[in-house]
């Protein structure tokens, strides 16, 4: 009985993971900027629910940091992309930006990061 309580709580916390994204966490260093000294970051963010997910807001926490959203509601199994820009010599100085994405489904906030240098 135990073990069927543990099984119903895994399927919930599972059913609550409606939102995913590949590689919350990238890494960039100078050889991932382009010749105007722009880091351009792709995220891609899917819908594995039932139901539709709008993102409601994109939240830099830097004012170097602009983003790009191809869509602002994701249908159920479809996927989006996120792009973040920054200059190489502000994400070098700050070591990290950030984004935070508000959503309407009960995952209500995800976090993006780029950090500067290489994956340990």
């Amino acid at each position: 009985m135990i073990w069927v309580g543990k099984m119903i709580v895994l399927l919930l916390m599972v059913s609550l993971l409606n939102i995913s994204i590949e590689n919350r966490v990238i890494y960039k260093d100078e050889s991932s900027a382009d010749k105007n000294g722009i880091v351009e970051t792709v995220f891609l963010i899917a819908n594995n629910s039932n139901q539709p997910v709008n993102i409601i807001s994109i939240s830099p926490h830097c004012a170097c940091t602009e983003f790009k959203l191809e869509k602002w509601k994701i249908d159920p199994g479809k996927k989006t992309n996120l792009i973040l820009t920054v200059p190489i010599d502000q994400l070098k100085s700050l070591r990290e930006v950030h984004a935070v994405i508000k959503t309407d489904s009960q995952q209500k906030f995800l976090k993006v990061s780029i950090k500067y240098g290489k994956a340990t």
